[in-house]
This record gives structure tokens, sequence and C-alpha cells, in this order.
């Protein structure tokens, strides 16, 4: 199995899941890798995303693991994908050795903010408790952001600040950070402009997934 480490950004944080693994597919075939297929009447190769970003959301170190029919230097694989890949992505490491995506426990974003709104969102963050609305596919129930969230860090970035914060990424529990953003909104009023990033992916001990 090789995992591919790669970035979304742009423009490319508007493409669905569903558009994202037809893209992968056509990636793939674009740059002549040598990608497993299955067997059967419907053969296709085997995808394995490591928590799907929603889209809106730009991603700086993704994670796609997939199965080679024969070898190929991870270095030339780089090089194929970085040109066979559409605007928005770029191939950034290959490798093998890793840690199964079901480890995965937290994931770090950062949110940034028109700089004008700082002064509003400390005093938002700076409550005992931020209950939203979580919605799932079945129900929805109330969950306290602030007791969600770890590792929270503030840090100017030109006309906007930067809000890094940890937040569950897993099968077992996942908060969107949008709900973040929301919550903000419903204080303060519509924000014309927050940008996210997910940063990384942690395991259950906040030790980097890898």
């Amino acid at each position: 199995m090789i995992r591919l480490v790669f970035s979304k950004k742009g423009l490319a944080k508007y493409i669905s899941h569903l558009d994202m693994q037809r893209t992968m597919q056509r990636t793939l075939r674009r740059a002549g890798i040598p990608v497993w297929y299955s067997e059967g009447f419907n053969p296709h190769p085997y995808l394995c995303f490591a928590s799907p970003l929603s889209v809106g959301i730009e991603g700086e170190n993704e994670i796609i693991d997939f199965r080679l029919a024969e070898e190929m230097p991870f270095e030339e694989m780089k090089s194929r994908f970085n040109q066979a890949f559409p605007q928005g992505f770029t191939a950034k490491d290959i490798y093998e050795g890793f840690d199964p995506v079901k480890n995965i426990a937290f994931a770090e974003y950062t949110l940034s903010f028109p700089k004008d709104t700082q002064p509003a969102f400390e005093k938002f963050w700076q409550r005992d408790s931020i209950p939203v609305l979580k919605k799932t596919k079945r129900a929805q129930k109330e969950i306290d952001l602030k007791e969600e969230s770890q590792t929270v860090s503030l840090a100017e970035n030109g006309d906007f600040f930067d809000f890094t914060v940890i937040l569950p990424c897993g099968s077992e529990k996942n908060i969107n950070p949008q709900l973040i953003v929301s919550a903000l909104e419903e204080n303060v009023g519509k924000i014309n402009s927050c940008r996210i990033i997910r940063n990384r992916f942690y395991k259950t001990d906040l030790s980097i997934f890898q």
C-alpha cells in the first residue's frame, strides 16, 4: 500500500468528495501510475481517503492510500502526479509504512478571519461554553465547541488573524470547523471572508498522524 500526501487549495476546495474520487481516478490515468484495480464485472482502483474534506475547506496535508500493480520509484510518481493534477492540487510526499487511517482522532485547522472582527471573536471565544447544534444524517444534538476544542492559538496575518484549533476528526467523532464560523456569525453577524485550512491529522495521544 502507498500513501500520497497532497494539498488541495484555491478553487479546488469547492470539489465535493464524490468529484474528488473522480478527479483522483482521472489523475492516476493521466499520470500513468500503475495503480491496482479490483477484479470482477466493474474493475475500479482501490482508493482510501483519510477523512474527506467538507466543501469549502482547503487541505495542506491530505491523504489518500492506494495499491500499485507494479513498482515505480516514489519520486517519479510524485513528479507524474504534479504534472497530471488539475489546478489547486500539489503532490507533497509519497511513502509506505504508515499509520492506518482508523488511528486518526483529531485534525488541526486554521481559520483566517478579517482583522476587524478580532475583538468580537476574542470576546466570543472567551466564553465558558459555546453550545451549538451538530447535525447528523439521522438526528441533531447539542455539543460544546469549547469543550471539544484543544490547543487553540491566535496570530496576526496581515489584514487577517489566524485562529488555529484542534478538533475531533475520526470515525467515532468528527466536528466541522465551519460550526465555529456559524456560531460566531450568530453573535456578530455575517462574516464576508473566512478561509479554513486543515493543516494535519493527529492520533489519540495528539502525536502527528503520518
